[in-house]
């Protein structure tokens, strides 16, 4: 019997063969009906392999607003009082975001799996938390972000304990996740974009997220339903996944990476993404609006004790 890693209740199978993209191994996600975590099923010992084609220009063009936009969401729920500004950002990725809030005056730290890659950068990046708190002690940080990146590790309440003990006692933590309960996850299931598996090892809604930061200390203080581009390409390439055998054509033509189809399989996803994105706009708002839009973002504090 799998358990729910959050609430403890028995795990159902919502998908019994949900396809990677990359790999076209299939997994199966199994569901909590009681608060709505979901994880996938089986989790790979190594993922290594699974994020062979997984760096590049996730962003395309929008690179530089996505980074400002996250700004302007940490600065504005920041204490008026903080001057430090010491900033984590938990999975930096190619350190957009890093290197956009350097330029905003922060102090900048960050982790990825494949550090290595930063060795040549001014960019201060740690493999691990771990090797953060052996080098800057706990309570260390005004601000730590996780931009899709929890549902990503094999243990996200290790990571959240940790992210506690790192954070000033006046801190933020900011986490971004795809909404598993939100329009896009429900009408295209597992040809939802988002899905991911299996390098989305966990799947979040509102209610899961909040639990699971309550468990670890945290209280919710702010949440938002939407990343612009995150949601316009969860609507028109989802829809295209259900279309077409090749899935995410559309995203790796806008993202810079090889896709396994001829030319004019190609030019055809592409046509009907501009179309099918063109389309999506009022639906985006939609979810945005009935806070069920295809990502979630939270902000939370340290509870007060006192």
């Amino acid at each position: 019997m799998n358990l729910c890693r959050v609430c403890a209740q028995e795990l159902k199978t919502r998908f019994s063969e949900a396809t990677d993209p990359q790999t076209k191994e299939k997994f199966a996600v199994l569901d909590c009906t009681n608060c709505g975590f979901a994880e996938t099923h089986p989790q790979p010992e190594n993922l290594e392999t699974y994020y062979a084609e997984y760096y590049g220009k996730r962003h395309g063009f929008t690179n530089d607003y996505c980074a400002w936009r996250r700004i302007i969401f940490l600065e504005k729920s920041c204490a008026s009082n903080n001057k430090s500004k010491r900033l984590l950002d938990v999975g930096c990725g190619d350190g957009t975001f890093l290197n956009a809030a350097k330029k905003r005056g922060w102090n900048i730290c960050g982790t990825e799996l494949n550090a290595g890659r930063f060795e040549d950068s001014e960019l201060e990046i740690y493999k691990d938390l771990q090797k953060v708190q052996e080098k800057h002690g706990v309570n260390s940080f005004d601000a730590i972000t996780m931009w899709h990146t929890l549902e990503h590790f094999k243990n996200p309440r290790e990571i959240l304990e940790s992210a506690f003990e790192l954070l000033a006692p006046e801190g933020i933590l900011f986490v971004a996740v795809p909404d598993a309960r939100g329009f896009q996850a429900k009408i295209f299931g597992k040809y939802w974009l988002h899905l991911d598996v299996p390098r989305h090892l966990f799947h979040f809604d509102f209610n899961s997220l909040k639990m699971l930061l309550k468990q670890t200390n945290f209280a919710v203080k702010n949440h938002w339903h939407q990343e612009f581009e995150y949601d316009l390409l969860g609507w028109s390439q989802s829809a295209l996944n259900a279309i077409f055998c090749e899935p995410n054509v559309f995203f790796k033509s806008l993202s810079g990476h090889e896709t396994n189809v001829n030319a004019f399989v190609k030019s055809i996803n592409f046509t009907l993404g501009i179309g099918f994105s063109a389309l999506a706009l009022p639906f985006v708002l939609f979810g945005t609006l009935a806070q069920k839009g295809g990502t979630l973002i939270v902000c939370a504090s340290k509870f007060d004790n006192r």
